[in-house]
């Protein structure tokens, strides 16, 4: 009796649970998109900023689904792929003669895909260093790069060296130094950087607001890209002056009202004289943003900074996905959309898209079938399920205390 009073009471627990987690089918998207595809393979599916204007703030309550109405798997791309994954390399056969050094990076298998080694360097000042990598399977070298590596204390610092993509198991380095400081190389970490969907572009976006604070040495641009989503990989100043070297912080908003962090402070500076000229203008972001940005630039005693003009460069999201010939849904608008989690997201960082196919979808059609997603019973009475667990905690205790006090056989 106790047995099956147990068991039902666990299958009610599990049922009013399992409501909660009530799979949602296309009905349950507001709009649609038609995209018709013409060959076999993958390609992308960009996406307009109508589709940006109407889908949720994490893009979340994005599919796709063939003619058959059948779900198909996507990745969002650039930015929710894995920017790198670094891997530890063993140095071996490493020499050293009068202003060079020579070793091989390990990295015990072939086949492994890499194209960006990050070096870690011991120096006891600042340095500048050409390096020749090669590449091989076999010890039968092929050149892969030549690049330079630096240190110039505090701020300026060069270890990491990206180049064509390689899946070799062995990198030779050769590191030419100039009169100066040993440089020791400790060790390295090699990895694969994954490719963008399309070069950056200039992006639509608009100054709406700017505030020079004298007092506190810090102006504040507002910039409103007119709609979330896009993918920001850099933010260039024109800036009308030289001589100058300030730090520069992004940050992104979806309202104008909450901010967050969308970089880490940076160096921007132009120095000029003689004949002696550096400029670094631009701000790495390689970031999803929201509707408006804003750059934060540290002024300190200095004049506010004359900006001619300031280009967001980036990217519109596109879904990457495997396709074949037919015309395809792309679904979006549904609030309560999980966030998908595909196998494709585990492997979509090797595909190179910038050899890839794209294509944009029609028209926004309204879904006929929609139904405004019911909120689930247990949802609108959560006390409910906190009743059920208290009650057979309760129940469950007193069948316990009641066995300890039964009268032993023996």
């Amino acid at each position: 009796m106790r047995k099956t009073f147990i068991f039902w009471l666990v299958l009610i627990i599990w049922l009013v649970q399992a409501s909660v987690y009530a799979v949602q089918d296309f009905a349950a998207y507001q709009h649609y998109k038609e995209v018709k595809v013409e060959g076999d393979g993958f390609a992308l599916v960009n996406l307009d900023t109508e589709v940006l204007n109407q889908t949720r703030e994490d893009l979340a309550d994005l599919r796709l689904s063939n003619a058959d109405g059948e779900e198909i798997s996507y990745q969002l791309t650039p930015y929710s792929l894995p920017q790198s994954d670094l891997t530890e390399a063993e140095i071996i056969d490493k020499m050293s003669r009068e202003g060079e050094q020579l070793f091989t990076l390990d990295m015990k298998t072939s086949g492994l895909l890499h194209n960006e080694v990050i070096l870690d360097i011991e120096s006891q000042s600042d340095f500048f260093c050409e390096v020749q990598i090669e590449s091989s399977d076999d010890r039968s070298w092929n050149l892969v790069t030549r690049d330079k590596i630096f240190l110039v204390e505090p701020n300026y610092r060069k270890n990491e060296i990206t180049y064509p993509v390689s899946s070799s198991r062995y990198l030779r380095f050769k590191i030419t130094m100039d009169s100066g400081p040993d440089v020791i190389i400790k060790g390295a970490r090699v990895g694969f950087i994954t490719s963008v969907s399309a070069p950056a572009q200039e992006l639509p976006g608009s100054v709406i607001s700017r505030e020079d604070d004298r007092q506190k040495g810090i102006s504040f641009i507002t910039i409103d890209m007119g709609v979330k989503g896009y993918y920001i990989a850099n933010i260039e100043l024109q800036v009308n002056g030289r001589n100058y070297q300030r730090m520069v912080t992004v940050y992104s908003s979806k309202d104008g009202e909450e901010w967050r962090k969308l970089s880490s402070p940076v160096n921007i500076y132009h120095f000029k004289w003689l004949e002696y000229e550096a400029i670094q203008n631009c701000i790495i972001v390689k970031e999803k943003a929201g509707q408006y940005l804003k750059l934060e630039i540290e002024n300190g005693s200095s004049p506010p900074l004359l900006l001619d003009k300031i280009l967001v460069n980036g990217s519109v999201p596109s879904l990457l996905a495997d396709l074949s010939e037919g015309t395809y849904r792309l679904w979006y608008t549904n609030p309560q959309a999980q966030e998908p989690a595909y196998d494709l997201a585990k492997f979509a960082h090797l595909v190179d898209y910038r050899v890839l196919s794209s294509m944009s979808p029609g028209p926004e059609k309204i879904n006929p079938d929609y139904q405004a997603p019911s909120i689930p019973w247990t949802e609108r009475n959560p006390w409910i399920l906190n009743v059920v667990i208290i009650l057979a905690v309760l129940i469950l205790g007193a069948i316990i205390i009641s066995k300890a006090h039964m009268p032993s056989r023996d």
